[in-house]
């Protein structure tokens, strides 16, 4: 399944300014029906203010996210139904703004820590429902120039300035196989760390079989949305959030939001190298195929890439 939107924007001042458009393409291999995305091209975000006649403007942006859900698609489409009301509700809690206080200065000041917010409100929403699902969790707010991401699990996002520019990884990966610190967290918070299963070695030694995995729970994901008996391992719903302003000599950038049989296929360069310069809608088809190509792949594939432009003609890659 794949679908290509072009949509004009108005720049505005410092960050904000730079790429007036937006061309976003999705492609979607569905196994499982386990995998739900979120695109949101022109949300909006209209904050209180103190004080009489003060000026209601609204601050425009973008958000995009890509949940692939386990244990059925209950948490993942929970997640995509609801994580543009937590995030407006999370902006707005700090209160109303000062009459003399900007707006967008306001937005950008506030959305890391909303970003958090909102991911514990989903989180608990769901756990509340007692569904024994869970869900990664990778979100992407655009504004001008400036990419914010907030993300729990494998899910990984990236964005690509052009040749000569290592392509940056904007969420962290959440796989216990490869994060040391995160098993750290798992082990302190009294969860176990093992594979599920072990096997005699060469010299009788038991080695372990499969990723390693929280318990309980059975998690190969130290974060994500859900998943109720991972939480009593330490699995947390809490995102590490990054903050990426793109330069203003670049003409444009591309971010790309997978589910992990994506970086199961191929690194965030490869990645790259096979799409550079495509148009937005073949650049998902074709990262798409890329994790078809792995060996025994059965689960569900969503490939999302957000071309960041700056007139309407322009909808390759950077």
């Amino acid at each position: 399944m794949v679908g290509a939107t072009h949509v004009p924007r108005d720049a505005a001042a410092g960050d904000r300014a730079g790429f007036p458009a937006l061309a976003i393409a999705h492609s979607r291999k569905v196994q499982k029906g386990e995998d739900f995305d979120l695109v949101e091209v022109c949300a909006l975000w209209t904050p209180g203010r103190r004080g009489k006649g003060a000026n209601d403007a609204s601050v425009e942006f973008a958000m995009f996210g890509l949940f692939d859900g386990h244990g059925g698609k209950a948490c993942a489409e929970h997640c995509a139904d609801s994580f543009l009301s937590a995030l407006t509700e999370a902006l707005d809690a700090p209160g109303a703004l000062e009459e003399h206080e900007d707006a967008d200065d306001a937005f950008e000041q506030r959305l890391p820590e909303a970003l958090k917010r909102a991911f514990a409100t989903v989180d608990e929403a769901f756990l509340a429902r007692d569904v024994h699902s869970g869900a990664t969790a990778t979100i992407c707010v655009i504004r001008g120039r400036c990419v914010t991401t907030a993300a729990v699990g494998d899910s990984l996002a990236t964005l690509d300035l052009g040749p000569g520019i290592p392509v940056m990884r904007l969420s962290a990966e959440h796989r216990l196989d490869t994060s040391q610190s995160e098993r750290k967290r798992i082990e302190e918070a009294g969860g176990e760390v093992r594979p599920t299963e072990y096997e005699d070695g060469p010299n009788g030694e038991r080695v372990g079989v499969g990723p390693l995995r929280v318990w309980p729970g059975g998690l190969a994901v130290s974060r994500s949305i859900g998943d109720r008996d991972g939480k009593r391992g330490g699995v947390i719903s809490e995102p590490e959030v990054s903050m990426v302003v793109v330069p203003e000599r670049f003409h444009g950038a591309r971010v790309v939001l997978a589910s992990d049989g994506l970086w199961d296929a191929a690194t965030p360069k490869q990645a790259s190298a096979c799409v550079a310069k495509m148009h937005v809608q073949n650049a998902a088809t074709a990262l798409n195929k890329l994790a078809q190509s792995q060996k025994d792949n059965r689960d569900d594939i969503t490939v999302l890439v957000i071309d960041m432009v700056r007139d309407e003609n322009s909808k390759s890659g950077p």
